[in-house]
């Protein structure tokens, strides 16, 4: 499928430099549009001006954009108020801290917090690339980007702060479709809170509980939205079965899902529902059963048997 490719370069550099125009050239080769602009006022840069240029692009859930060292900052400060799901962001050699003496000119990139959640919010998919030896960007630096985007951590050999890639490394993660599946937990619904610690949260949002909740023993709901590795779906499905509120009639649910099924988890019962073939009427059953409103249970009503 073609995508939109937009790759920044770094301070200091320009579309000319290391492997961007390569880069440009082989996925061109492979169908995708791809643009590598030269960024404005590269030896003084300004965070307002890069934004600009990210969103001049008009980046969209089709699109993939890719940041070097400064770039990788900016695609970070740009998602902050993107207002657009973004497909894909790849993150090379990214700092996300002040880097100290010798690097004041890139400083008011990196004032001030990240907004994690926001910036996850706006991405399907993040991957952070990291040399073990870079000498401008720790490896610190990487783990904790990583951690906070819950992405892909790719870690290379390397000391050159990757004025060279790997070309064909880059491109299985431009390629590669991700698996995992997202969801949302409600952290009142859970007995056992531990689990938790096993699923990446990618954002939590604060619901005060009204009529409609039908829980009327709390007074909000804190919605995690999270991501579960592929390889882990069917042990965290069976825990978090195990881990939800038995007290009030066993009337929670939680729901992952990915391209080819969809969990859906009450107490010590879970469902999965195979959507190559999506037949949801057992689970809204069971749920309905357990007291459980149908219109919480709508998990897809374009599906004909929702139909009222």
């Amino acid at each position: 499928m073609t995508k939109r490719v937009l790759i920044i370069h770094g301070w200091e550099s320009n579309s000319r430099e290391h492997w961007f125009l390569e880069e440009k050239k082989r996925l061109e080769g492979q169908g995708h549009e791809v643009v590598v602009p030269d960024m404005p006022n590269t030896l003084h840069p300004k965070k307002e001006e890069w934004v600009e240029v990210i969103r001049n692009f008009n980046p969209d859930e089709d699109s993939i954009l890719i940041g070097h060292s400064l770039g990788g900052v900016a695609i970070l400060r740009y998602l902050e108020v993107a207002g657009q799901k973004v497909g894909k962001c790849i993150l090379i050699a990214t700092p996300i801290r002040k880097l100290g003496q010798g690097y004041e000119g890139i400083e008011n990139f990196l004032e001030g917090d990240f907004n994690w959640d926001r910036i996850k919010e706006s991405v399907q998919a993040f991957i952070v690339f990291q040399q073990k030896n870079d000498p401008a960007v720790s490896i610190q630096h990487g783990k904790d980007l990583a951690n906070n985007l819950g992405a892909d951590l790719v870690m290379t050999e390397g000391n050159d702060h990757f004025d060279k890639i790997d070309f064909e490394l880059l491109e299985k993660y431009i390629s590669k479709i991700s698996m995992n599946y997202k969801g949302v937990i409600i952290e009142e619904s859970l007995e056992n809170k531990d689990i938790l610690r096993e699923v990446v949260v990618l954002a939590t949002k604060v619901e005060p509980v009204i009529e409609k909740h039908k829980t009327p023993w709390l007074k909000q709901w804190t919605l995690h939205t999270v991501e579960i590795a592929e390889d882990r779906a069917d042990e965290i499905a069976e825990k978090i079965s195990k881990s939800l509120d038995s007290k009030h009639g066993g009337s929670w649910y939680a729901d992952f899902k990915n391209d080819k099924f969809h969990f859906i988890i009450f107490r010590n019962k879970v469902f999965k529902v195979d959507l190559g073939n999506p037949k949801y009427r057992d689970a809204m059953e069971y749920g309905v059963k357990l007291g459980i409103p149908w219109y919480q249970l709508d998990f897809s009503p374009e599906i004909e048997e929702w139909k009222r």
